[in-house]
């Protein structure tokens, strides 16, 4: 039978490989949020048949420059303002 102790220190234990792999993993999923949330809004915001103005073979290009424009507007606007982040 394992002692109570042996089992605390194994709560306790310090960040090993399969932590940091989790930390990893979660950037990434946090990293992934902006890659899907940003074009859902502006499809939700905007409407699905906005980004068709020109063809349906060129929406997918539309949306993705537009998403791409909002993402530097926000940056821009940091930039302007100074606000950096530290990684």
């Amino acid at each position: 039978m394992p002692h109570v102790r042996d089992a605390k220190q194994q709560r306790r234990a310090p960040h090993d490989a399969n932590s940091q792999a989790n930390q990893r993993a979660y950037k990434a999923d946090v990293a992934s949020l902006y890659e899907y949330t940003a074009p859902q809004n502006l499809a939700t915001h905007l409407g699905q048949k906005i980004f068709a103005f020109a063809g349906s073979a060129y929406a997918p290009f539309i949306h993705g420059a537009a998403t791409l424009f909002v993402m530097w507007l926000l940056l821009y606007w940091m930039y302007r303002r100074k606000l950096f982040l530290r990684i």
